[in-house]
């Protein structure tokens, strides 16, 4: 296995970890299908979240956030949508979240995009 990919597992957990502490609930993890991946879905209040989540091992390469473009978040909407319409699942609300990890320093955006409210 790559280091980028140890690396990414790693912060995959942490980010896990660090949601289940705050309350969160994971109903999946490393969701695929063939336009793209969902690295966590989460429940908490009544919003189901799409958490994408960006790890480095240092700033060489920039924040995590920066390589979160406005096309991949098009794509985690759509395959969000896709994720809850296959399962039937009951939500109040759908929100985009990213989780950036450089270290150990863990920072999360828990609403960069509310998608839709029932």
């Amino acid at each position: 296995m790559y280091t980028r990919h140890v690396t990414g597992k790693q912060g995959e957990d942490q980010a896990a970890a660090y949601l289940v502490a705050n309350g969160y609930t994971i109903l999946e993890r490393n969701w695929f299908r063939r336009i793209g991946e969902i690295y966590i879905f989460a429940l908490k209040d009544d919003v189901i979240y799409f958490f994408e989540v960006k790890t480095r091992s240092g700033f060489k390469y920039g924040h995590p956030f920066a390589a979160v473009s406005q096309h991949r978040i098009h794509t985690i909407k759509r395959l969000g949508y896709v994720y809850v319409a296959d399962r039937r699942l009951p939500y109040r609300a759908l929100a985009v979240g990213v989780i950036g990890i450089v270290g150990q320093q863990l920072t999360c955006l828990p609403n960069i995009d509310i998608l839709s409210s029932r």
